[in-house]
């Protein structure tokens, strides 16, 4: 089918430009519809980062019917749904849009920003049991502490898959350049074979890494780039997204403590936000600290809720410290000493002097290089869907990151150029267990 015989409440989504990346999450979503008796999936993140694109994608491509209802920019369509049931659902669908064509195992349902309609989420169980229609749900404000608070949650547990999202990573980047899964294959083969590939493509790839140090995975960004290849309409496209972002904040606080409240919790989750440059550029590490934000009473106390926001909301990540190293790293993690990286690192340089981005392109940053590496570092731990976590080891002395790989501890020390990892290589040898430790270092190098 095509994208304009979509059915909906919301025609702006109809507008296509003709421009798609390939994601990952393609993959994933055939897999999906192939696989049987699948349940309804729930698709969160961030706002912006593709999740509409990639679903109308799908849809357009394995369905003969669509049904779009988007409860962002119509709210009222909640009333479509004051029960469960999925026949009163359909009907009530079908007399207000005018929906025709519902085809058993052949119609999707989208239903775009289900935060906003807690039903239509506690629907997705009937959905579920009855089996006629598929529904995928995308959300960007789902599980955020304090978000319309006046409405009770209907979680259907059990009942429901629910995917995380991720602006592009690198090798998703790599396609939108224009190379093809066979190049990265080779690269990634060479990898875990720990050989060297050819010199002049090692230079190229690695002037293309740089670029999307810059660039970041934003869709719109990307596609500002590759369009217009200006590093300052990059910028602000991403200042843009960031402006919007800022917005967005206040009209999704809770709003059971008034205009007042909502008002002061806006302004501790902006101070947060207006702190991550500081933060993950001092000289002193990248540990979080209350000090770099701009209030002389800072305090976790008082700024835990507004750190935990913009983690749910999907702008920063969280990189814990461990207090013991072990392959089952969660139960070591601590809650009060962690680090606050950004989801996406074009977004991150954007908070920088414009002047960064052009040493970085041309490979002459030297103040704050390891700050812009090690978040980029952090930046497929989250979007493979491994936790972040740090290890000291002694006074300043810290492994940048902390997982687990075949089978052992991987400690992963992050450098802009070579760099040696001469603490970390002697704080393995002084283990009992040196054994069950493994080093990987990212770096230039070939």
């Amino acid at each position: 089918m095509k994208i304009s015989q979509i059915q909906t409440n919301n025609p702006l989504i109809l507008k296509d430009d003709g421009i798609y990346y390939e994601r990952k999450i393609d993959w994933f979503l055939n897999q999906w519809k192939q696989t049987a008796n699948h349940l309804p999936l729930v698709i969160k993140g961030l706002r912006q980062s593709g999740k509409s694109k990639s679903i109308i994608h799908f849809a357009i491509s394995h369905y003969k019917t669509v049904f779009y209802v988007d409860f962002r920019n119509h709210p009222e369509y909640d009333k479509l749904f004051s029960d469960y049931d999925v026949d009163n659902i359909k009907e009530r669908l079908s007399i207000e849009f005018g929906f025709t064509g519902w085809k058993e195992k052949e119609t999707l349902l989208i239903f775009d920003e289900i935060q906003d309609c807690p039903i239509a989420r506690g629907s997705l169980k009937n959905f579920c049991i009855d089996g006629r229609y598929d529904v995928i749900a995308s959300g960007s404000m789902l599980g955020i502490s304090g978000y319309n608070d006046k409405c009770k949650q209907y979680i259907p547990v059990g009942y429901e898959r629910v995917v995380e999202f991720h602006p592009l990573d690198f090798e998703e980047f790599l396609w939108v350049y224009g190379l093809n899964k066979e190049m990265t294959d080779l690269f990634r083969d060479a990898i875990k074979e720990v050989k060297p590939i050819d010199p002049s493509i090692h230079e190229a790839m690695i002037r293309l890494f740089r670029t999307y140090l810059i660039v970041g995975g934003m869709p719109s960004v990307v596609k500002e780039y590759f369009l217009n290849r200006d590093l300052a309409s990059v910028r602000d496209a991403q200042i843009g997204l960031m402006a919007s972002y800022r917005d967005d904040f206040g009209k999704h606080l809770g709003e059971d403590g008034g205009t007042a409240i909502r008002s002061l919790e806006k302004a501790k989750i902006n101070l947060v936000l207006d702190s991550m440059p500081a933060q993950l550029t001092r000289e002193m590490g990248s540990k979080f600290t209350y000090n770099a934000i701009a209030d002389s009473h800072a305090k976790g106390s008082k700024y835990a809720g507004a750190i935990e926001w913009l983690l749910d909301y999907g702008l920063l990540s969280r990189c814990p410290s461990l207090s013991k190293l072990d392959v089952v790293q969660a139960g070591y993690a601590s809650e009060r000493n962690f680090k606050l990286y950004f989801a996406d690192t074009g977004l991150f340089v954007s908070q920088l002097d414009p002047s960064f981005a052009r040493s970085i392109y041309f490979d002459s940053l030297s103040d704050f290089k390891g700050a812009i590496y090690e978040n980029v570092a952090a930046d497929p731990f989250s979007k493979s869907g491994r936790r972040l976590y740090y290890y000291e080891i002694g006074y300043q002395n810290e492994i940048d990151f902390v997982t687990t790989y075949q089978g052992k501890i991987a400690l992963v020390e992050v450098k802009a150029k070579k760099g040696k990892v001469h603490n970390t290589e002697k704080f393995v040898e002084n283990q009992p267990n040196k054994d069950d430790y493994l080093i990987l270092k990212l770096t230039s190098q070939n």
